[in-house]
């Protein structure tokens, strides 16, 4: 991974909790990004059985979490912009 590289990983709620330990070992805690969720439908299905497992994660570390996250210079925000797009 580049020095200003970052890796998603998308994971369902299963293994995401040993996947986010497993990354620690591997990138460092204090790179650490961020969990991003989402829903997979729009709609939740109720029942009395059971939840509602529609949820999917994003794990996101990057190797160095000070060259990731940008500060108000536009020039950062820009690249970051470009990253994004290009991911």
């Amino acid at each position: 991974m580049a020095n200003d590289g970052a890796i998603f990983i998308s994971i369902d709620d299963n293994e995401q909790a040993n996947l986010k330990l497993i990354c620690d070992e591997i990138f460092g805690i204090r790179n650490f990004s961020a969990i991003l969720f989402w829903r997979g439908m729009h709609t939740v299905r109720n029942s009395s059985k059971d939840f509602n497992k529609n949820t999917e994660y994003t794990l996101c570390f990057s190797k160095y979490k000070s060259k990731l996250i940008p500060n108000s210079d536009s020039d950062t925000l820009d690249k970051a912009k470009e990253l994004i797009k290009g991911m």
